[in-house]
């Protein structure tokens, strides 16, 4: 039924992208037997009327579904390895990505009359110009065209980047060059340096009584002084927790239980890690109103200690990026900022510039936020400036 449903709709998307129409029309038994026979299961009239066609059923391989390239090896389940080795390669968020990018690619070449596959070089032009007018980003149109490569070659089609674009190469430039003249204000994300984490706990100090409110504070000093993306301390959703990836209860230890100095969070999984061999982040104690040790062990004394996601509400919904980010902006509001610069990274943001504000090397501030290319000299240039507070955070690589 799948595959039937499958042929349907494709036959449906070229009915409507070339603007035709069918029609059906019934054929009496008696003028159409041969099908009629094979409708009814009725081999020995089927032979009777087709004396020619071959005595048992020819065998043929089924039809790929959508999405999934056929390797042709099909005996002893080789093809389905094949298929799912091949989704391994890459992560569950980049092909979400991918797959939102091949989407929005094919409506704007339906909209616009282009053949989609093959895609020629005019046609990811138009699609560029396209995403830029509609207000998206350099980097979300390079991801998008990132997208398109990659369905292209999971169809068994090739690389259409292969050869040089280079005309597409200088449409993508000019759109970069467009978001620098414009500014491109929106796409903005600002540091949350210790100034502002102040005046988030100022907001929140009054509500200190609050096991969500102890919850949410642990969480924001974490992602701060751990440099974490906040991927790293939430989960997707209320249902996607899994113990083997999430960050849990049993991922937090101290050096000293009774006078703790220092804190280990054992991370499981990171974008850096695809091998989940797990990353120690160990984070020191500092004497301040910001202390990441003390806003953790606080946290824990009002959760318990049973097992599960480390960080939950009182009615057991789960931290999820969307709450920390939503609840975070709330209180920047209150205490008379413009939340709207504001994002999850922007606590990784304010890490590095408070690391380079401090004097630490770029290759140390490298490591303490496991970055693998140059993208941290972007936020720690752009926003170094003179800083409270002493960060005494260090990774251990296991």
């Amino acid at each position: 039924m799948d595959r039937a449903m499958h042929l349907m709709r494709c036959l449906s998307f070229f009915l409507a992208r070339w603007n035709m129409s069918f029609v059906c029309e019934h054929i009496p038994g008696v003028d159409n037997g041969a099908a009629d026979a094979l409708l009814r299961d009725s081999l020995s009239m089927f032979q009777s009327l087709i004396p020619e066609a071959a005595r048992e059923p020819t065998p043929i391989r089924p039809a790929p579904m959508p999405g999934r390239r056929d390797y042709g090896l099909d005996e002893g389940g080789l093809d389905s390895d094949v298929q799912k080795y091949y989704m391994m390669g890459l992560a569950e968020s980049t092909q979400k990505l991918y797959a939102c990018g091949t989407r929005k690619y094919l409506k704007v070449c339906s909209a616009a009359k282009l053949t989609p596959v093959p895609a020629s070089e005019d046609t990811l032009c138009h699609f560029a110009a396209t995403l830029a007018t509609e207000g998206l980003c350099h980097c979300t149109i390079k991801s998008y065209m990132a997208g398109i490569r990659h369905w292209h070659i999971s169809d068994g089609r090739g690389d259409p980047f292969a050869v040089g674009l280079h005309r597409l190469h200088y449409v993508m430039r000019g759109v970069k060059r467009a978001e620098g003249i414009a500014g491109v204000a929106k796409h903005e994300r600002r540091p949350i340096t210790p100034d502002l984490l102040l005046k988030i706990k100022s907001v929140w100090d009054p509500k200190a009584d609050d096991t969500d409110v102890v919850m949410l504070w642990a969480a924001c000093c974490l992602a701060y002084f751990g440099f974490m993306r906040v991927g790293e301390l939430t989960v997707p959703n209320d249902e996607a927790y899994e113990a083997s990836t999430h960050l849990s209860w049993g991922d937090i230890f101290v050096d000293n239980p009774s006078a703790p100095t220092c804190m280990e969070v054992r991370l499981k999984a990171s974008k850096t890690d695809p091998f989940r061999h797990g990353i120690s982040l160990f984070i020191g104690k500092v004497p301040s109103q910001l202390c990441p040790v003390s806003a953790m062990l606080a946290y824990l004394t009002a959760r318990g200690n049973d097992e599960g996601p480390l960080f939950r509400y009182l009615d057991s919904r789960l931290l999820t990026r969307q709450r920390l980010v939503a609840t975070v902006r709330e209180a920047l509001e209150e205490a008379g900022v413009n939340p709207c610069h504001y994002s999850g990274h922007s606590f990784r943001i304010g890490a590095a510039t408070t690391a380079a504000a401090r004097g630490l090397e770029d290759s140390t501030v490298r490591t303490l936020g496991c970055w693998k290319s140059l993208a941290y000299r972007a936020a720690g240039n752009l926003y170094c400036q003179t800083m409270l507070g002493t960060l005494t955070c260090t990774h251990v690589f296991c």
